[in-house]
């Protein structure tokens, strides 16, 4: 019997390659990318929320008001005549023109109130805006009363608590929202 001389074993074959386009399969053990920066901020602070409920009640009061003032407005049209042709329609529409202007600024802050309490960063920036500006408003119309005269000294003091209050919470709402919008992670 003769024997068959031996085959050199065959090479392995090398190991598949991944197809054109197509990234070659992971290791098993690798390193896990952190989360976002996005998912790592804190919640809202307690103290951000208490001003936007400030935001949120002075803009369904200041929306009362100049909603009703938008009606008086409309109201006025054809009232004063007796003056002069159109002076009740001219009166009634400025003042409704007036109440307008004011009541689109009252809806903002109303929905800014509600945003910055769900924690848009947008609200933050306008809740700001709005502590700046109206409560740099009142405080200029509190010094104003304080150091203006007046026969009636009720009228006086009561106006001017009211305007300190005003500014004293939209200035909360500034500070607030500008040092500690959320918490620390």
């Amino acid at each position: 019997m003769e024997q068959q001389p031996q085959q050199p074993p065959a090479p392995a074959s090398p190991p598949a390659q991944p197809a054109w386009g197509q990234p070659p399969a992971a290791p098993a053990s690798q390193w896990v990318q952190p989360p976002t920066v996005a998912a790592a901020r804190g919640s809202v602070t307690g103290l951000a929320k208490i001003g936007a409920v400030i935001l949120i009640l002075f803009g369904l009061l200041w929306t009362l008001f100049w909603g009703a003032v938008v009606v008086l407005g409309a109201a006025l049209k054809g009232t004063f005549d007796q003056f002069g042709t159109g002076v009740g329609d001219t009166l009634g529409g400025a003042v409704a023109i007036i109440g307008v202007f004011f009541l689109i600024i009252a809806v903002l802050e109303l929905v800014v109130g509600i945003a910055s309490w769900m924690g848009k960063e947008w609200a933050r920036i306008g809740g700001i805006i709005y502590g700046l500006v109206f409560g740099g408003i009142c405080l200029v119309g509190a010094l104003g009363t304080a150091s203006g005269g007046s026969s009636s000294g009720t009228n006086t003091t009561s106006g001017l608590i009211v305007l300190a209050v005003l500014a004293i919470a939209y200035f909360y709402t500034l500070v607030v929202f500008a040092v500690r919008w959320r918490s620390r992670v």
